[in-house]
């Protein structure tokens, strides 16, 4: 029987859940690597990037062995974009660049092939460096930086009540909020417009509360469906020198 895991999330502990279940919500950005987690066996909890069992290294694939002409890649569009999955291929790597370079595909495009656990993001798996001609380093930039912090006014509309807080870490998947003891517990769904002082960045979001941050100073939220004009200014802020 796998191994069952329990994590915090807000002020609620959570589980048991398998422990594919735990990665699955950390790749998702539900989960972070300061996340507090336990299991049978375990004196306390512990963060989930201590849990060597969450944080097993997935063998590289060895690209150079594949011809660029194998026809093995699978993807599934739609999950990025907020719209209906839907799975195309199977794909040569050749063809992959192609669907790179007509903006066809992207970083947050899933894909499979024989040899692979399961359905991952192509910007989390070494595939990316050949697709996407990204270079080591810059693959180190981009994942540094893609979340950014994001000063500005959030209203937060509940009923008939609008709040006024401070976001940060704002990437395609979410953000974080800063305002003191907002009324609201994990799950909730929120309703906001975003006016930074530079208004190339605006956007209106949903999404759902996923934690309180410590001392009740905040919390993380996770988008729901953002649409075309959301995900323009959120990756605009984040390309932005």
């Amino acid at each position: 029987m796998a191994e069952t895991w329990f994590y915090v999330e807000g002020d609620k502990k959570v589980g048991p859940v398998e422990g594919d279940k735990v990665k699955d919500l950390f790749h998702r950005g539900v989960l972070n690597e300061h996340t507090y987690v336990w299991r049978r066996g375990l004196e306390n909890w512990i963060k989930l990037k201590d849990a060597k069992e969450l944080n097993e290294s997935k063998p590289t694939m060895d690209l150079k062995s594949i011809s660029p002409h194998d026809k093995i890649f699978v993807i599934k569009i739609g999950q990025d974009r907020g719209a209906q999955e839907i799975e195309y291929g199977p794909f040569s790597l050749e063809t992959l660049k192609k669907l790179a370079e007509e903006k066809r595909i992207n970083t947050k495009t899933y894909i499979f092939t024989p040899g692979m656990d399961d359905w991952e993001m192509i910007g989390l798996t070494d595939i990316e460096d050949v697709v996407f001609g990204v270079s080591a380093e810059e693959k180190i930039e981009r994942r540094q930086s893609k979340r950014r912090p994001f000063v500005a006014r959030l209203f937060f509309h509940d009923n008939d009540q609008v709040y006024e807080g401070v976001c940060r870490d704002v990437s395609l998947g979410g953000l974080q909020v800063l305002i003191q003891d907002f009324p609201a517990q994990v799950g909730d769904n929120i309703s906001m417009n975003v006016h930074p002082e530079n208004n190339d960045f605006c956007f209106t979001a949903s999404g759902k509360i996923v934690r309180f941050l410590e001392g009740g100073q905040g919390f993380s939220l996770r988008f729901d469906n953002l649409d075309d004009a959301a995900t323009e200014a959120i990756n605009k802020y984040i390309q932005n020198e």
